[in-house]
């Protein structure tokens, strides 16, 4: 349900009027607060309001983002790498099948090192320092612990690139149209952009809302919709080559957990457990913890070949719940 604010903004695209939609928290525990998300009557950006420097450290620096590769993704690993060797599809789209590329946001490494095997003239950037130390560990000099706006002070970074590539990090930035333009002066005339983003207007969030798997308050500060980030690359020079639907893995994932999100009493179960989360041990009890557990298996085993079909469904239609978009520079 949408209700007025008497806090309502200009959206920083359109300049329409924003509201309120909903309050939501962090849903791997590690912050008892939440957030208000407003989102544009117009374009349809969505924004994560009242986000304190405090809130971030915590999230990202203390939280429950895995501050190294435990048993769980060595066991996984193998697919977690096949997963990642499918973005790759998304660089081959474009006529410049290698050259240099510019990750931003590369976490632990991994699909920069499968660029880099794949002949790729790959670096990365990482401003979290956990995932840094642990990227470096496996890809040596070609990370750097930086943001994207000290990029254009490094002169080993600072040169042209036939392509950027951003998968689910720009919805973490905090300055979005700031960023395009400095990715579009770092681009080649003839370079691709290539950002993975969450849907905002997508099945899943309009039903998950609070419990969407992809919102992730307040590590996620805008919510874009295919709208929005039409508008938004477009009045910065850049031209939307396509939208794409089809991250399956990403779009199945998120709709199997908001549904348990929003049946069962615990939230994010089967990641909080995987990542070992440290605060969701601590709040909540064992037992709890094992009946939740089970019941999503159950959950998931019954609703599985449903969820599949729902996934194919919603990508078919646009509706998917996370979209990658490619963008050129506007030709004359």
């Amino acid at each position: 349900m949408i209700r007025s604010n008497p806090s309502d903004e200009t959206c920083m695209l359109c300049g329409s009027k924003t509201i309120s939609r909903f309050s939501a928290g962090p849903l791997d525990y590690c912050l008892d607060k939440s957030f208000s998300i407003n989102q544009c009557l117009g374009c349809g950006l969505g924004k994560t309001k009242e986000v304190k420097s405090e809130d971030l450290n915590m999230v990202y620096e203390d939280g429950a983002y895995d501050p190294k590769e435990n048993l769980s993704h060595k066991l996984l690993r193998p697919m977690l790498n096949f997963v990642e060797s499918f973005k790759l599809a998304y660089l081959h789209q474009t006529q410049e099948k290698e050259g240099a590329l510019l990750e931003i946001g590369t976490g632990k490494g991994n699909f920069l090192k499968i660029a880099l095997d794949s002949g790729y003239d790959a670096v990365g950037i990482e401003p979290s320092t956990r995932s840094y130390n642990i990227a470096k560990a496996k890809l040596g000099d070609r990370v750097f612990h930086c943001t994207l706006e000290q990029v254009t002070n490094n002169s080993q970074l600072n040169k042209e690139y036939d392509h950027i590539f951003l998968w689910h990090v720009f919805e973490h930035l905090n300055d979005p149209e700031g960023a395009v333009s400095i990715m579009k002066a770092l681009l080649k005339p003839t370079g691709t952009l290539i950002i993975a983003i969450p849907n905002f207007s997508s099945n899943q969030a309009r039903i998950g809302g609070k419990n969407w798997y992809h919102l992730d308050p307040p590590r996620h500060l805008s919510h874009f919709t295919p709208e929005s980030i039409k508008l938004l690359l477009d009045r910065n020079g850049l031209r939307i080559k396509c939208i794409y639907f089809d991250s399956f893995f990403q779009n199945f994932l998120g709709e199997i957990i908001t549904i348990g999100n929003l049946v069962l009493p615990h939230k994010n179960i089967l990641l909080n457990f995987l990542r070992r989360n440290k605060f969701y041990f601590i709040k909540k009890s064992l037992r709890s913890r094992i009946l939740n557990l089970i019941a999503f298996i159950l959950l998931t085993s019954i609703l599985i070949i449903p969820v599949l079909l729902l996934t194919w469904a919603n990508q078919a239609m646009g509706k998917s719940g996370t979209m990658i978009v490619v963008s050129e520079g506007k030709t004359k």
